[in-house]
């Protein structure tokens, strides 16, 4: 099924009026549910505020709860399969953000990682949305940064914000480049998620190639 499938998307290309959609970012959508004895160690820790809202200061904080992280390693492995790839990866940091009312993040991306991603642990309603930003153009513009064109109709090719609204238990895996923040919370409630960063380790590649990684 899965050569019939790949012989009818090779043939789109031949579609008159059909317009490719190339290159796609990969964002595993999943869901981890976190049991009640784990999720009160993670609300306990120790956090920082930086402005916006606050960061734990143990940037390991899934070792402390050992069921969770394996469910989240599950889950990882899981989506390199569904990619097609063959190889393992790590959880190089990993630490709880915390929002109360009125706080938010600002866009970021994730340096030193190759994949990121994010564990919604307790997410009231209107406690903040989860934005992407298109990637590659400066100014995240499809033709321009300078030129905005009007559009008729938004979809992921003019499309400048791709916007989650989590629910708890949700979890989200991505690419680290991509630019992403956490609108505004506007409850009371507290907003809680844990996020941690992936990395390649073992062997991989062959020859000239190669690269060794030790965890």
């Amino acid at each position: 099924m899965n050569g019939i499938q790949s012989v009818i998307d090779h043939l789109k290309q031949y579609d008159k009026d059909n317009i490719l959609s190339l290159f796609p970012q990969p964002v595993y959508n999943t869901v981890v549910n976190c049991d009640d004895d784990e999720l009160c160690i993670l609300k306990q820790q120790e956090l920082y505020h930086v402005g916006n809202g606050s960061v734990s200061k143990d940037n390991h904080i899934l070792d402390l709860t050992p069921k969770l992280k394996s469910l989240i390693s599950e889950q990882v492995s899981t989506f390199l399969v569904k990619l097609g790839f063959d190889f393992d990866v790590m959880i190089a940091t990993s630490w709880i953000n915390h929002h109360k009312q009125g706080e938010w993040c600002q866009d970021h991306m994730h340096t030193n990682s190759m994949l990121s991603g994010v564990l919604f642990l307790d997410i009231p309603p209107n406690s903040g949305e989860f934005m992407f930003r298109r990637p590659g153009t400066d100014g995240t513009r499809l033709f321009s940064s300078t030129i905005r064109p009007d559009i008729t109709q938004s979809n992921h090719f003019n499309s400048e914000l791709y916007s989650i609204i989590p629910q708890t238990n949700q979890m989200i895996i991505f690419p680290s480049y991509l630019t992403h923040s956490v609108s505004c919370n506007k409850m009371e409630a507290e907003r809680w998620t844990v996020a941690f960063n992936l990395f390649p380790v073992g062997t991989i590649g062959q020859s000239l190639n190669q690269l060794t990684i030790q965890p």
